[in-house]
C-alpha cells in the first residue's frame, strides 16, 4: 500500500481496523495468542473502544477469518488465522503481515468520512462504471485519497463532520 493511502487510513479508521489491530497484537505476541490477550492488547491500543465487548468482537473477527471455524465459507485468501487450541489463535502468515484491505468492505468509522466515501463512490460509479468494477480496494482508496486532497473536499468534510456532531439538533431526544 502506498504511503499516502496508509497515512490516510491511519488518520481515518475503517472497519478493517479491528482486523488490523488483531493482526498487530498477534505479531507483537510472536504470532500466537489467547483471545483474552489479543482483546486486552486491542483494548489498550484503542482507549475509545468498549472494553466489555472487545473480547466478543475479537473472537468474531478471528472466526470470520479462520477456516477452523464451523461457519467459515470464504476463499483461501480470507483464511488468516489458525485455531491452535480452544481460544488460542495463530496468524498463518507470521511473521509476514497480510494485506487485509482487499478482504473487507471499505467502511469508515467516522460518519462524515463515510459520507464523503459514499459521495465519491457514487460519482465514480456513474462516470466510470467499468473501471470501478475492475479496480481493487487499494486502487479505489488511492483515487479517494487524491480526490479528498482538494481543499474544497476537505472543507466539505469538515462541514459534514460539524453537521453530524451538532449538539441540540434534536436527534438525541428521538429515542428517549
Amino acid at each position: 500500500m502506498d504511503e499516502p493511502v496508509r497515512s490516510f487510513l491511519n488518520q481515518h479508521g475503517t472497519a478493517a481496523r479491528w482486523l488490523d489491530d488483531i493482526i498487530d497484537a498477534l505479531i507483537e505476541r510472536r504470532g500466537t495468542a489467547h483471545v483474552r490477550d489479543i482483546a486486552r492488547d486491542v483494548a489498550k491500543a484503542n482507549d475509545a473502544r468498549d472494553k466489555d465487548t472487545v473480547e466478543q468482537i475479537v473472537t468474531r473477527r478471528l472466526n470470520d477469518f479462520c477456516s477452523d471455524a464451523a461457519d467459515f465459507t470464504k476463499q483461501a485468501a480470507y483464511d488468516l488465522f489458525e485455531r491452535v487450541e480452544p481460544a488460542i489463535y495463530r496468524l498463518r502468515s507470521y511473521p509476514e503481515r497480510p494485506n487485509v484491505i482487499e478482504l473487507v468492505r471499505i467502511e469508515f468509522d467516522d460518519i462524515a468520512m463515510q459520507s464523503m466515501w459514499d459521495t465519491f463512490r457514487n460519482i465514480v460509479r456513474q462516470r466510470h462504471a467499468q473501471q470501478w468494477r475492475e479496480a481493487n480496494n487499494e486502487k479505489k482508496l488511492a483515487a479517494f485519497v487524491k480526490w479528498m486532497a482538494k481543499d474544497e473536499r476537505r472543507a466539505d468534510y469538515e462541514r459534514r463532520k460539524a453537521q453530524y456532531s451538532m449538539p441540540g439538533d434534536g436527534l438525541d431526544a428521538l429515542f428517549d
